[in-house]
Formats: C-alpha cells, structure tokens, sequence
C-alpha cells in the first residue's frame, strides 16, 4: 500500500467518525457549542447544556425537562403567589413575600416563563440592588452605594444579605437603601446533587432572581457607577457588557421586570451548575452571547471600553486602575459606565488596600482614586477612616 493509499484509508476512518457523532448528536439533541477563550483562570471548556426541542422561553412553547445530567433536587416547596409591584410600595417587602427556595428551581422555571416578556418595552427602573454575602459592611462599599445615589440617582437602592449587617459604615448607609435579610429558605442550597456551601455561589442565583422579579440594575458591592445609567435604561430588555477577553460578565447587570432573559439566565445556571466557581455564572453567560442571546429581542452588549468593566482585573490592568496617571490611559471616567475595584481577584495585591490609605484617595490621579473621590461627603478628612468614628462625619 502507498503513503497516498495509507492517507486517504485513514481520512475515510475519521470522516466516517464525524458523521457517526453528527447523527448521534442530532438523535439526542445534545448541543455543544465552544466558549470563546478568555484569560485569569475561568476554564475554556465548552459548556455542554442538553436541549429540548421546545426549549425556548419567550417565543413559542417551553419544557421543563430537566436533563438526567443535571438533575435538579426538587424536594422542597415553592410559593405559587404572584405579587405585582405597584408606584410608591416597598420593594424590598415585595422580595421578601415571593422569595423562593431555589432547590425548587425547575418549579421556578416552570412558572417565569409562563409570565415572562420578550423584548423592549417600558423604561426600566431606576432601582438598584447589591447583595453581601458577608455581615460587615466596609468603606469600599459604602461608595457603591453612594455612587448609586449620586451618579445613577436611584429612585430605591436595596441590599440583600443573609445576616444581619454591622460596622460603622453600614449605620451611615442605612439612610440611603432598603435592607432585606433573606432566610434561609429564598438561597439555593443545592443543586444537581452538589450543596451549595460558597455564599458568592448563592448570591450569583439570588441576583439573577431579584432582576427578574423586580427589574432595575444589579450591581457587585466593589461596582462604582461613573456615569448616569439613563440612557440604557430605555427600550431595552436587558443591558450586560463584556470584560476582559470580550466576554459578558454578571458584575452589573441591567433588566426589565419579568425579562425573559433572566428566565433564560436562571434556567441556564441552575442546569449547569457542577460547584465550580463560575460555570454557573460568567461562563453560562459566556454561552448565551455565543448565541447571540437568542431567540431574545433587545438585549444589549456593551464594548469593554464603554461598559461596566472597562479595566481589567489582572496587571498591568489594575495597575492602570490604581496606580496610573489618568493622562498616560486612554481613559476618561464618564467613558463607561462604571468601573470594577476587583477586590476580589486584587486580594493577593496591595492594590484594594489603597482605598484605606487617606494619601492615595486624595490626591492620587489614578482612574480608582478620581472616581471615588466625586462620592466622598463636604468635609471628609482623614480621621473618618476610622471606622469606629465615621458616624461623627456629616450627613449629606
């Protein structure tokens, strides 16, 4: 046998392999598709989700077939009792009559997409939520907030915890926002046989029902708003931006009440979730953009640059961040949106310890430290770093 026989007897083998999986594949209508590469740790794996052919929310019929691959625990029971926000009520309060366990999340989907709305319509609130997921509430984000109040002017800010939350800090908060401490009951605890024991894996699940239910803007408590959000709040059903790599991230999230986009989102998360730290989240996020966000209508993707995480989380990103003049970046503060601190992936640095040094919020002319400046009060000085004396600072 030639060298060409040999090559064109090995090329029949391996073609005749693509199309035995081809039809395999189509028979069990199992769908992968690949996640664009990204860098700083999040695996590139393809997420492998196992579709029903009715499976779409929003547009057509839906099923809530629960693949065996990701079986969820359906044990506990769900509150069927729909509440409709109306002008002037208590947000917060509405959370907490129609919160849910999550366990029940295949029940959860069942009823979102049966009530769900597909595309633009009325402007979305000027409603913004943070979720804590420990019970001391520090400086870096009593600054969320106050960029909340000040730059986005949120009609109602409220923070979801699972504890109650203490330090001075939280106390000069507690003027601005509603607090609800959710039971233990409305957190996922477990789900495709894995308990749920990370708070931050809770919280990924919470947010996405908060959006859904309520509408507004989702932001990470080490989220700082640099501009108003109003233009993306009209005709749009839902607003992400992409990070660093070019995909969409869950740091801040923008939707309208009843978006199927959540729907979408929750059904996704809760069918892959495996325990690691974010499959559920930033790469189930990551498969929907692949698809375009399909089959939905005005979902909006901002650029990098220009949306909510415009420098990155790795150096000499977060360099450019904290340390950096804003002269030698090409970056100005009301180009996005907002800005990410990072204080989680920068905890192996000094760099979120910079937010505590007077010196630098002062007078530092790094893109962290001007925008943090704008949402510091008339008259704050050094001396109200103390934690244990902020409260004698001014109220605004």
């Amino acid at each position: 046998m030639t060298n060409f026989q040999r090559l064109a007897a090995v090329t029949s083998v391996i073609v005749g392999v693509v199309v035995l999986f081809m039809l395999f594949a189509k028979s069990t209508n199992i769908v992968v598709l690949p996640i664009p590469k990204v860098t700083a740790g999040i695996p590139t794996r393809p997420l492998t989700i196992e579709s029903s052919k009715n499976d779409s929310i929003g547009r057509g019929s839906f099923s809530t077939h629960i693949p065996s691959m990701h079986r969820l625990d359906l044990t506990s029971t769900m509150q069927s009792t729909t509440v409709t926000p109306t002008a002037g009520t208590d947000n917060s309060e509405q959370m907490k009559s129609t919160s849910i366990s999550l366990e029940g999340c295949g029940a959860w989907i069942d009823k979102c997409k049966n009530e769900c709305v597909d595309g633009a319509g009325e402007t979305i609130p000027r409603t913004v939520f943070f979720v804590k997921v420990d019970d001391n509430f520090v400086f870096r984000e009593w600054l969320a907030v106050m960029s909340a109040v000040k730059i986005i002017k949120a009609d109602s800010i409220t923070v979801f915890s699972a504890t109650p939350l203490s330090g001075c800090w939280w106390k000069r908060t507690l003027p601005f926002i509603k607090h609800e401490i959710v039971p233990e009951s409305g957190w996922i605890t477990k789900l495709n046989g894995k308990e749920l024991k990370e708070l931050a894996h809770k919280s990924d699940f919470l947010r996405i029902e908060a959006l859904y239910r309520l509408g507004g803007i989702y932001m990470d408590t080490d989220a700082i708003a640099t501009k108003s959000f109003e233009p993306l709040l009209a005709h749009n059903q839902a607003v992400f931006a992409k990070q660093s790599g070019g995909v969409a991230a869950c740091g801040v999230m923008i939707a309208r009440k009843h978006s199927c986009i959540m729907c979408s989102y929750m059904r996704d998360a809760c069918r892959s979730y495996n325990g690691a730290w974010a499959r559920h989240s930033i790469e189930t996020l990551m498969h929907m953009q692949h698809q375009g966000f399909r089959p939905h209508h005005g979902v909006v993707l901002l650029e990098q640059k220009q949306g909510f995480y415009p420098i990155g989380w790795e150096d000499p990103e977060l360099r450019k961040l904290y340390d950096v003049k804003m002269e030698n970046v090409p970056f100005k503060l009301d180009q996005a949106y907002a800005i990410h601190l990072w204080n989680h992936v920068g905890s192996s640095t000094n760099y979120p310890k910079k937010l505590y040094d007077y010196t630098w919020l002062s007078q530092s002319p790094s893109i962290a430290a001007r925008a943090l400046r704008r949402l510091l009060p008339q008259g704050f000085s050094e001396k109200y770093m103390d934690e244990t004396i902020c409260l004698d600072l001014p109220q605004e």
